[in-house]
């Protein structure tokens, strides 16, 4: 995989910090600073803190309503399903069999 250089300014009291860790470590400071921004964007993307794109948000923000215990609405689930190329019943079938299986 090809890489890119950035230029990164951080607190003295944070490089020091990363100097001192990278060296417990054998390697550069910009080493270890690049894999923990990659294990960060990592991270975030697992938690769904990461921005995707529109698909991605809405339909990360229908799980995350009905994980909750809430009830996506109809309006929610006409435009994710347009989003994502799929029916709205398919959609509505996956919240009520969720919903359903929640209140047993």
């Amino acid at each position: 995989m090809a890489s890119k250089r950035i230029n990164l300014t951080v607190p003295e009291h944070l490089h020091a910090d990363l100097e001192h860790w990278a060296n417990t470590q054998g390697r550069a400071t910009a080493n270890l600073a690049a894999f923990l921004i990659e294990r960060t964007v990592a991270d975030a993307k697992r938690t769904g803190e990461f921005p995707t794109n529109e698909s991605d948000k809405m339909a990360s923000q229908f799980l995350r309503t009905l994980f909750s215990g809430g009830y996506p609405q109809n309006g929610e689930i006409v435009r994710l399903a347009h989003r994502l190329g799929v029916s709205e019943e398919f959609l509505l079938d996956i919240r009520d069999r969720y919903l359903e299986g929640r209140s047993r």
